[in-house]
């Protein structure tokens, strides 16, 4: 399987786009990502992709609703501004969710310089942000706040505020 995703354009009638819009709102995510989830799932159903890039496929979708649930109970009762560390570090201490993110980016979680696991966590961030309605923080020169870590599945990330907070 590629490890570069291929870009589509398409056009959607407007009551398709807000209904996937209102969809993709319902589950936390991105109307694009949800979209890739919804046509990923139609492949597989379909037996489109060989067998074992299915696997593959089908542990990404898994993998993005563990983290969109790890996401939420980890803010459930007190917002964490590092609820994205806190859903790689769950990912990387439960042996279940490990053996899915493995799968998912096809490989070593500490090997470097894999495009899938990239691309993957970058999602998976986009993703956290928008399941607990976060919004990145920033310097005070108004760049965003990032954090470098050592030995987890990601290389650094962004602390989170609530959206609605200033």
């Amino acid at each position: 399987m590629s490890k570069n995703p291929t870009k589509h354009m398409i056009r959607l009638t407007p009551p398709v786009s807000e209904g996937l819009g209102r969809l993709a709102d319902a589950a936390a995510m991105q109307t694009s990502d949800y979209i890739v989830d919804v046509l990923a799932r139609h492949c597989i159903e379909n037996k489109a992709p060989p067998p074992e890039e299915a696997v593959q496929i089908e542990a990404e979708i898994e993998l993005k609703e563990e983290a969109r649930q790890v996401a939420r109970r980890t803010c459930a009762d007190t917002f964490d501004e590092h609820v994205i560390l806190k859903v790689f570090q769950a990912f990387r201490t439960d042996d279940r969710l490990t053996k899915i993110y493995e799968t998912a980016i096809g490989g070593d979680p500490f090997a470097r310089g894999n495009p899938a696991q990239a691309r993957i966590n970058r999602t998976l961030g986009i993703l956290i942000r928008n399941a607990i309605d976060g919004k990145a923080m920033n310097t005070e020169n108004g760049d965003k706040l990032n954090v470098q870590v050592s030995r987890e599945f990601i290389k650094s990330y962004s602390p989170l505020k609530l959206a609605t907070s200033t």
